[in-house]
């Protein structure tokens, strides 16, 4: 996946055994797990992009990227962006995730299999 570890990082037990890719250990919000599950229900080829490489250095979760699609999770706007290239197709506000995840997830499904 292009990313390491570079010294330690520290998580769960249940975010270790949940996790497939390493990525994934990096994502302790609750909002960014839900939006990676929901990615990887419509393919297995969802990858995260972090804002460094060395995932106990990163920040930030950029972008869940599938193909040339993006999900980006804007929390200072608190709303979820899908992106194709560089056009916004759909703006999702944050709420709707927390309060109807299967409808954000037909959404973002229809936009990326557009």
């Amino acid at each position: 996946m292009g990313y390491g570890i570079q010294h330690y990082m520290l998580t769960t037990k249940h975010v270790l055994v949940q996790a497939k890719e390493l990525p994934e250990l990096f994502m302790t919000n609750g909002e960014e797990l839900k939006l990676w599950r929901m990615l990887r229900r419509l393919t297995t080829k969802v990858h995260t992009e972090l804002d460094e490489s060395y995932v106990d250095r990163a920040q930030k979760i950029q972008a869940y990227q599938i193909g040339h699609d993006a999900v980006v999770l804007e929390r200072e706007v608190r709303e979820i962006q899908v992106l194709h290239g560089e056009e916004v197709r759909q703006r999702l506000p944050l709420e709707l995730l927390e309060r109807q995840p299967s409808r954000v997830f037909k959404m973002i499904r229809g936009e990326i299999f557009r």
